[in-house]
């Protein structure tokens, strides 16, 4: 079917090419005259004003070539007609109504293959302009695409110019402390906040009422909160299941006793001088497993299935769960209409509590990526253009919006939260630092020591290695990577 703008954009050419001159007059005769010539795009007019107010005025319509317009094709994991697409483009639509000098373009990837075939069209030299699923570009130990100038760099565009909308303050500033800290890299830019994914402890609000519990902020608050749902017979702990989850249990005892930048030199051998048998990280280890001999977690924390943790937790079988925001999507099903639950942060450590701060979280973030124009490009890209449709996107108001259409979190400052997930947005709104999940030590050494990493932690969690083993088996598994 063509496309109706290309036809609106036909027409209108056609009736300029054809079009004869027009005049019409007010007749006079004046000695003297003005006159003025002003140019609009499309029109000449001829004014003449005589010294007595009479007028005669001359108007020629006139052919010309219209501006090429700068296009943003948006590349898309989601097909036009799935509700993040429709989403995506609208904004498209708007963004050529309030920005008449761009064109918007949307195309599908859909399917796994999706970003090889998006970064395969950037190497060949024709990217699209903006791609949905940025990858890492601003991660440590990547960045090689806005190195190598196949990204562009928004650095200047989010220091040094306004939010959508505003007239002063800077675009980066918008955004929340978590987002920020996943898109900026040595003084570069590599991507636009999208939406984040938050791991946080969840909380079954009405055992908590039933048992006289209070919302834990330290560790050995936790325990004790554990001990009394124990002695009622209700599993405490939750969430486990395959390794990942397990092992998100250590890293963030490892943060609490650490602190954020020690705890990034050890996953990503920055700093020889820490070592994994070093006390935090063995005392990690032995809360862990502590955690666990003591009876709080649930059957199937180790090993068991983890879709069968998440129903315990929304059926009221377990009082906790540390999982990412994007659970409620993922069960809604199962989830009682009635079931209240709370949200917050990860304990601290008695003694520890100075070493962060509690308003601390850690998880990922989807990102959109700008390319910038290749030497094969079939299209006039327009970085600016697409940077205007950044802009547009990460508004606050249609954020808002979004977030309750699409039920995500937003990186914008001051969203509110999905409905879905009551109590996020505070958690979000009281962030004071931010950790990237695992450290992202995969981004310096291959994936598969990540995986060996929680491989280790469950051979921990079943009394396999001791906490002391634990630490030694990790320095020989860095050690080989090195």
């Amino acid at each position: 079917m063509a496309n109706p703008r290309s036809i609106k954009r036909a027409a209108l050419l056609i009736g300029l090419a054809i079009s004869m001159p027009l005049l019409s007059f007010c007749a006079t005769a004046t000695p003297t005259a003005q006159t003025v010539t002003v140019q609009v795009p499309e029109t000449v007019v001829v004014q003449q004003t005589s010294v007595v107010e009479q007028t005669s005025v001359v108007q020629v319509v006139v052919t010309a070539t219209p501006a090429e317009k700068g296009v943003v094709e948006f590349a898309s994991f989601y097909p036009v007609d799935s509700p993040n697409g429709r989403e995506f483009a609208s904004l498209g639509y708007r963004l050529e109504a309030e920005h008449p000098e761009c064109d918007f373009v949307f195309s599908e990837y859909p399917g796994p293959e999706a970003y090889q075939t998006v970064n395969l069209r950037a190497q060949e030299g024709d990217p699209p302009s903006i791609y949905s699923g940025g990858a890492n570009a601003q991660a440590p130990g990547g960045g090689d695409d806005w190195k190598s100038g196949l990204l562009y760099d928004l650095a200047d565009d989010m220091h040094n110019s306004p939010a959508y909308g505003q007239s002063d303050g800077s675009w980066f500033d918008t955004f929340t402390v978590s987002s920020q800290g996943q898109i900026e890299f040595d003084g570069h830019i590599g991507a636009v906040p999208a939406n984040e994914v938050v791991l946080a402890l969840f909380y079954n609000k009405a055992l908590y009422e039933q048992y006289s519990l209070t919302p834990p902020t330290t560790w050995q608050e936790l325990m004790a909160n554990s001990e009394i749902l124990k002695e009622n017979g209700i599993a405490s702990i939750g969430g486990g299941g395959f390794s990942g989850y397990v092992g998100y249990w250590y890293d963030n005892l490892v943060y609490r006793l650490m602190g954020n930048e020690k705890m990034y030199a050890l996953y990503n051998g920055t700093d020889t001088s820490l070592k994994w048998t070093d006390p935090e990280p063995v005392m990690a280890a032995q809360m862990l497993v502590d955690m666990i001999h003591s009876g709080y977690a649930s059957d199937g924390f180790v090993g068991g299935d983890f879709a069968a943790n998440q129903v315990a937790f929304f059926t009221g079988q377990v009082a906790h769960l540390y999982v990412g925001t994007f659970v409620l999507g993922e069960v809604a099903d199962v989830i009682p209409p009635d079931f209240e639950f709370g949200v917050t942060y990860f304990p601290t450590v008695e003694g520890y509590e100075d070493v962060t701060p509690y308003e601390s979280v850690t998880g990922f973030m989807n990102s959109f990526g700008i390319f910038n124009p290749g030497d094969a490009s079939t299209k006039n890209y327009s970085t600016e253009c697409a940077v205007d449709y950044m802009k547009l996107y990460t508004d606050k108001d249609v954020q808002a919006g979004l977030v309750q259409a699409l039920d995500f979190i937003s990186p914008v400052k001051g969203v509110p939260g999905p409905d879905s997930i009551p109590g996020v947005g505070d958690v979000m709104a009281g962030i004071k630092q931010w950790w990237p999940a695992n450290q992202a030590l995969y981004y310096r050494f291959p994936a598969e020591l990540r995986t060996k990493m929680w491989d280790n932690v469950v051979l921990l969690a079943l009394d396999e290695l001791t906490p002391e083993e634990f630490g030694a088996q990790m320095e020989a598994d860095y050690a080989s990577y090195r």
